[in-house]
């Protein structure tokens, strides 16, 4: 399960994006604490609009949905990496930020990255 926060959660533009999501679509988890890429995933269903969710953290969150972990969120790529390593990066010179939309106001905003991204990725982090 994963979902976001409250405040996210209630966010208009937050709930158009939601909207969109579809089963099956790939994500990547990323932790704003440590800058640091975590655990790839694919989405098992879509968020669940007006939930609010307390028995999996301490706070209240929203927009519950189910995943499937494709890695272990102890392996870690930070932003570093990210920025000298992604091929997407590489090549076109770009911010990996500008790459994979990780931020907590881009929740549920779609990034469109190459195979050889996804292939990096997959190395560094799947099971």
């Amino acid at each position: 399960m994963w979902a976001v926060s409250l405040n996210l959660a209630k966010n208009k533009s937050t709930i158009t994006k939601f909207q969109k999501l579809r089963i099956g679509s790939l994500g990547l988890l990323y932790c704003s604490d440590t800058e640091e890429a975590t655990t790839p995933f694919v989405v098992k269903s879509i968020p669940a609009k007006d939930v609010e969710i307390s028995h999996v953290w301490k706070e209240k969150w929203g927009l519950p949905f189910e995943i499937s972990p494709l890695g272990s969120p102890l392996k870690r790529l930070s932003k570093q990496i990210l920025q000298n390593d992604l091929p997407s990066a590489k090549v076109t010179g770009k911010r990996w930020n500008k790459i994979l939309y990780v931020q907590p106001n881009f929740s549920f905003q779609p990034s469109t990255i190459t195979e050889e991204d996804w292939a990096f990725i997959f190395a560094a982090l799947a099971h």
